[in-house]
């Protein structure tokens, strides 16, 4: 028992030194100008490009179910600035959005 309790000590330690290195972008405290200098100096010259591209929405969704794999084809890993709706009727809209995003984040967590 003695050891489970220097062992839990010792990764709750670990843990909480590995957090403490926020990225600066991602730090509230922050001044806005310097978060944006951070973010802006990180990102790669496709990846600023992307930010004033849109992406229709409905290229994601056949019979209203997300396709992730023509998702992945056509975004190519590179985050876009906008997501365009042309075709996906308003009572499905939400549902759409809520699915990119909850794939996105699930493809960022891997």
């Amino acid at each position: 028992m003695k050891y489970k309790f220097i062992l839990y000590a010792i990764v709750i330690l670990l843990l909480s030194a590995c957090t403490g290195n926020t990225l600066k972008y991602r730090d509230a405290s922050l001044p806005v100008d310097l978060r944006v200098k951070d973010l802006l100096g990180r990102m790669t010259i496709e990846e600023k490009l992307a930010q004033m591209r849109d992406v229709h929405l409905s290229l994601f969704f056949k019979d209203n179910v997300l396709d992730t794999v023509m998702m992945d084809s056509a975004l190519q890993g590179i985050s876009y600035g906008v997501l365009f709706n042309s075709c996906i009727p308003a009572e499905n809209l939400a549902r759409c959005i809520a699915d990119v995003k909850k794939y996105s984040a699930e493809k960022q967590l891997r």
